[in-house]
């Protein structure tokens, strides 16, 4: 009897051992729980995960990020994004800056004569933080119609030279001529600086310039004329007429939006060098960028 009651004392004791240690651990994860929540609701500077994303949040950006070739790096919301002019539709009057001796009678009629550019595809390349200064490319076409001043003249192809004559005493069966040009169409491709200010205006004005090169796809003349019967007809001659294959045009433009004002001015001989005119054309006009 004595024995049964002193083994009931130890396993009572056993069972109430066991109990405390339950609870405790039951308060120490109520406690490590609290303190996890309590360290998530601290803002003093001693709670390094807020002030690390803090200072993430306002973080500066170094001069080589500010300057990366193509990189919109600007935090600054007020900016708009790079756009450069270049697609869109260009006119303009061609003239030529000097005509040698003996080719004086190709001299132009500037008012007729005038090159149309139809510029297609554009790709920019962003400089500046501010989006407001990059490069430009693209592709496009430029025809020209060179308009003599004199109707009675035109050129063609002899013997592999490039001659100057006149068609009414060329060919019998023209009567008098109503007008003589000189045809041509470029594949172009420019490479242009652009800087647009204000800045931080959606609408902005810009001053671009550099270069365009281009590849000479066709050319022709062309001769209307009427017959001794007074019938009227057109005269046409494809070929290179000793042309090079390649020009390279210096560039400039300004305007605002959409509009623009340009110029430009080829660098390199309309003909092969030889017994060719050395003829350099310039261009004045309007344009429509979009």
């Amino acid at each position: 009897m004595k024995s049964d009651l002193i083994l009931l004392c130890i396993l009572f004791s056993l069972s109430l051992s066991a109990q405390n240690n339950d609870v405790t651990k039951d308060t120490l994860r109520h406690n490590e729980s609290a303190t996890i929540i309590l360290r998530h609701q601290k803002t003093t500077p001693q709670d390094t995960s807020i002030y690390q994303k803090e200072n993430q949040d306002k973080k500066e950006l170094t001069a080589s990020e500010l300057f990366m070739l193509g990189k919109k790096a600007s935090p600054n919301r007020y900016y708009s994004s790079f756009k450069g002019h270049w697609s869109g539709f260009q006119y303009g009057f061609v003239n030529f800056t000097h005509i040698p001796s003996p080719w004086e009678d190709l001299e132009l009629d500037w008012c007729r004569s005038f090159a149309m550019q139809f510029n297609l595809f554009k790709y920019d390349i962003n400089l500046s933080c501010r989006d407001n200064l990059g490069l430009l490319t693209g592709l496009g076409l430029e025809y020209q119609r060179l308009r003599f001043n004199k109707d009675d003249i035109s050129i063609t192809k002899q013997d592999g030279d490039l001659i100057m004559y006149h068609p009414t005493e060329h060919d019998n069966n023209i009567g008098s001529v109503r007008r003589s040009c000189f045809k041509t169409l470029y594949l172009t491709i420019p490479l242009l600086m652009e800087v647009q200010f204000p800045a931080r205006n959606k609408k902005r004005m810009y001053v671009s310039a550099g270069f365009m090169g281009g590849f000479r796809m066709h050319s022709k003349t062309k001769i209307v004329y009427k017959d001794e019967e007074g019938e009227k007809h057109k005269k046409k001659e494809k070929g290179n007429f000793n042309m090079i294959p390649f020009k390279a045009d210096a560039i400039a433009r300004i305007g605002y939006h959409h509009v623009n004002v340009w110029g430009s001015y080829t660098l390199t001989n309309m003909f092969k060098s030889g017994d060719t005119p050395k003829l350099h054309a310039y261009t004045v006009g309007l344009g429509l960028s979009f």
